[in-house]
């Protein structure tokens, strides 16, 4: 999964791992990675964005009998 910053020089995505990275668009290269909350979930449910000028990242997901959303600064 993967999310673009509102003016395009941020992206972040997430992996089957549940790690979040931050990355800088025009360089390629990640500047942030960081665990997101995992117990029961599915990468396939997971979704991302990034708002605040690409300083907030925001993460959810649900699997059976449960959900979990985190923001992250």
């Amino acid at each position: 999964k993967m999310a673009c910053s509102a003016d395009g020089t941020r992206l972040v995505s997430i992996d089957t791992r549940f790690e979040a990275r931050v990355w800088d668009a025009a360089g390629g290269r990640p500047i942030a990675t960081f665990p997101v909350p995992v117990g029961g979930f599915y990468p396939e449910n997971a979704g991302v964005a990034i708002g605040g000028g690409g300083r907030l990242v925001a993460f959810a997901s649900g699997g059976p009998g449960r959900a979990a959303a985190a923001i992250r600064d």
